[in-house]
């Protein structure tokens, strides 16, 4: 058992999915476009869960959201 307030960090994967390097804030457009990705994502989720038959693809459909989030988040300067 963990002691109490210690959490496992996770890796950063967005360093290896995208390496951005810039101390500019990226485009409206760039920011709208991966923006939609990742709600369009939820989306593809929020229509599994309402089939009772496609519970297989609840995992897949989170880590879609998960590599999207990645993707938004790694344009950002750190």
């Amino acid at each position: 058992a963990k002691p109490h307030g210690e959490t496992l960090a996770r890796p950063n994967t967005s360093q290896s999915l995208w390496t951005y390097q810039t101390t500019t804030l990226p485009s409206n457009d760039e920011v709208k476009r991966r923006t939609e990705q990742v709600t369009k994502r939820i989306q593809e989720l929020w229509m599994a869960m309402q089939d009772p038959g496609r519970r297989e693809a609840f995992v897949p459909c989170a880590e879609r959201i998960r590599v999207a989030v990645a993707e938004l988040t790694a344009i950002f300067p750190q």
